[in-house]
């Protein structure tokens, strides 16, 4: 913006050096005037280059209006066209300011050669001195940015920061305008207003980030990497709810990752044989066709860390993307990235989600009384042909008792099971709890999180009478603290430090004759017939039918009489990180060494106490189960003898005991277990440098 200066006493005006005026007729201006005053002709140059344009008021004509078609001119010619019919000239003051006087008015020499050109200006002149701003741009880390664009809005003068992010700009006025731009940054506008210093804190702008991918050692612009790459924040993670390890989370949202879980059994996705699977690109041989997983550049599993604590998920897919990790990056790469601390005041956050689970769809089955109606007219239709088939046959009077139990006693006699609501609750809940504290100062950011996940089962609730509960379900708490200190401008020291404690409680479902025996649970419900018998009956007895070398186990006497296996895990993850910038060597080169120490404990503990009540011993006097014939049935008068069969089982209380919590495993009867090792550490070190 040009200035004004309103003075009317006489003024003694500066002597332009000619080579300074000169320079004008080198610089050029597209312009179109229709009917303008010199003001409107000032302004547009101003806009369009660095020139500034003093003068005294009174001595410019408003009245004098002037046109010039569009095109491209020299700055000299339009003022030598719009000053000359009004009698005036202009002069240089050594930097961008140019002086407008009349020709007539006489000179006097000042020395240009001070830093401040206009230090020996009349005190009228003296007002026309540029602003100065000077500053520093940091991003949200309170880290310098080096390379910032800083352009003043409207014109293309501008500068940009020094390797320590400050920077020295001249503006026209306090009505300027400074534009902040930086590649992976939001844009900022800042008024120059009465400030002599601006420090400004750009932001990381996310959807320029999602074209930045994390590769094997640093990130890099997607459009510049040749491999098959695709990546996901943390936003994409929570949109998924509860889930309990971040291969769910993966599932159906990445191209080309499977993520297939074998179990909904509580806490079975981190732990065991049914945890989740992904696949990239489809499944191989190698290493069971599992990719690599990177946990902050540490080779990690990712199957008991927190959602709430990742901050982006890279997958390399092809050979190019994950030729740097050689042979183990054969089924691809997954790198993960943890959260850090940022800049400013304390940040928490509290989130907690609820989620109801329900039993994937039942296969509709027919009740008891339909049941048997259709396997009499099967009878009766093939009869003839086999005339063995009578033998199961059953007399309609005692079908029909099926269908409308006259008393609880008849209920027991003549069951009607839906085994699906007989085994499954209708609703199952897990929930998670998450609080994570973000902050720091320039010197020290932070981040840290603490979180408690719980998963409930869908079996019913059965009292067995033995002193203990089993149930499914799996608890788990979570910690996490990242420090980043920057020791030097030039050393930064990344202190991360995670773990969890797990505990998971299950029966000893792959012990003894039941193989798996979470399998009854499931298959019960498909294959058991409604009639066969009550799962437990009132006088506590479990029903059971034992008949011609079938031996039919009820399924909630097996899970609900296997024992009770609780397995708890710790785990200490630390890693140390010094990286040293050395860009006094060259631009762009670092170095970094690392450091980390892995430590895990498992132990297990509970009651094996199998064999007592899944297989019944016939020598044996303690009574468990029982077995109803319907056929033997005649009236409320007989004696259950005569129509019950009674099950006996083992008197011993329990098979052995397993001391729960000891790191090695004592029990009464060790040769009936496998022992494994609980402890396992890892120490690690790497060195590195990138350019």
């Amino acid at each position: 913006m040009f200035y004004i200066i309103t003075t009317v006493a006489c003024v003694q005006l500066l002597v332009a050096r000619h080579s300074e005026a000169q320079s004008l007729a080198e610089i050029k201006v597209s312009l179109q005037l229709k009917n303008e005053g010199v003001r409107d002709v000032f302004r547009k140059i101003e806009k369009q280059t660095q020139l500034r344009f003093a003068f005294i008021e009174n001595q410019i004509d408003d009245k004098a209006k002037f046109s010039l078609h569009k095109g491209a001119y020299r700055v000299s010619e339009v003022l030598d066209r719009t000053l000359s019919p009004l009698g005036l000239t202009y002069m240089n003051t050594g930097n961008v300011v140019y002086i407008i006087k009349r020709k007539s008015q006489s000179l006097k020499a000042v020395n240009f050669s001070q830093s401040d050109p206009t230090a020996e200006l009349p005190v009228q002149y003296a007002e026309i001195k540029i602003p100065t701003i000077k500053g520093k741009v940091i991003d949200d880390k309170g880290e310098a940015l080096p390379g910032v664009s800083i352009l003043l809005k409207g014109t293309q003068q501008g500068t940009t920061t020094d390797i320590e992010g400050n920077f020295t700009i001249n503006v026209p006025d306090q009505g300027a305008v400074l534009v902040f731009s930086f590649v992976g940054y939001i844009s900022q506008e800042v008024p120059v207003g009465n400030q002599a210093t601006l420090n400004v804190t750009l932001k990381v702008d996310q959807k320029i980030l999602e074209e930045i991918v994390v590769v094997g050692f640093g990130t890099q612009k997607k459009q510049s990497v040749v491999g098959s790459i695709v990546q996901m924040d943390e936003n994409v993670i929570k949109r998924n709810g509860n889930v309990t390890d971040l291969r769910e989370a993966l599932a159906g949202q990445l191209p080309g990752i499977n993520a297939i879980t074998s179990s909904g059994e509580p806490g079975g996705i981190t732990t065991g044989e049914s945890a989740t699977n992904i696949f990239i690109r489809g499944q191989s041989t190698w290493n069971g066709g599992q990719p690599l997983v990177l946990v902050d550049n540490v080779e990690r599993s990712m199957n008991n860390i927190d959602p709430n604590e990742v901050a982006s998920i890279s997958v390399l897919k092809d050979a190019s993307a994950t030729a740097v990790f050689g042979v183990k990056g054969a089924n691809g790469v997954i790198l993960i990235t943890t959260k850090r601390g940022q800049q400013g005041k304390t940040k928490l956050n509290f989130n907690y989600t609820a989620t109801a689970k329900v039993v994937s769809k039942v296969p509709e089955k027919l009740d008891s009384y339909e049941t048997l109606v259709r396997k009499n007219e099967m009878i009766e239709r093939e009869g003839v042909l086999n005339q063995p088939s009578w033998n199961d046959y059953m007399p309609y009077d005692i079908v029909t008792r099926y269908r409308m139990p006259q008393s609880a006693e008849y209920a027991a006699i003549y069951p009607n099971v839906d085994w699906a609501k007989a085994v499954f609750k209708d609703v199952g809940f897990s929930h998670r709890a998450t609080l994570s504290a973000q902050g720091g100062s320039k010197a020290v950011q932070y981040f840290g999180s603490l979180a408690y996940l719980h998963e409930g089962d869908m079996f019913q609730d059965y009292d067995n009478g033995k002193g203990y509960k089993p149930s499914y379900n799996f608890d788990r708490f979570n910690f996490r603290s990242n420090i980043d200190v920057r020791i030097t401008r030039t050393t930064k020291l990344k202190l991360n430090m995670a773990g969890y404690y797990s505990q998971k409680n299950t029966n000893y479902n792959n012990e003894g004759s039941t193989g798996r025996a979470d399998q009854w649970m499931w298959s019960s419900a498909y294959f058991l017939p409604p009639n066969i018998f009550l799962p437990r009956y009132e006088d506590g007895l479990w029903g059971a039918y034992s008949e011609g070398g079938n031996n039919t186990v009820n399924p909630l006497a097996v899970i609900y009489n296997l024992g009770i296996r609780q397995t708890r895990a710790t785990q200490l993850n630390s890693d140390f990180t010094l990286e040293q910038d050395l860009g006094f060597i060259t631009k762009g080169l670092k170095a970094s060494g690392m450091l980390f120490y892995d430590n895990t404990i498992r132990s297990e503990g509970g009651i094996y106490d199998i064999t007592n009540h899944v297989r019944p011993a016939e020598a044996a006097t303690n009574v468990a189960y029982k077995q109803i014939y319907p056929l033997l049935y005649k009236g409320p008068e007989q004696d259950p003898s005569e129509y019950t069969k009674y099950l006996p089982v083992s008197t011993d209380e329990y098979d052995w005991i397993l001391r729960p919590w000891t790191i090695r495993q004592e029990e009464i009867r060790a040769a009936n277990w496998d022992s494994s090792i609980p402890v396992e550490r890892r120490l690690m070190y790497q060195l590195s440098s990138a350019g």
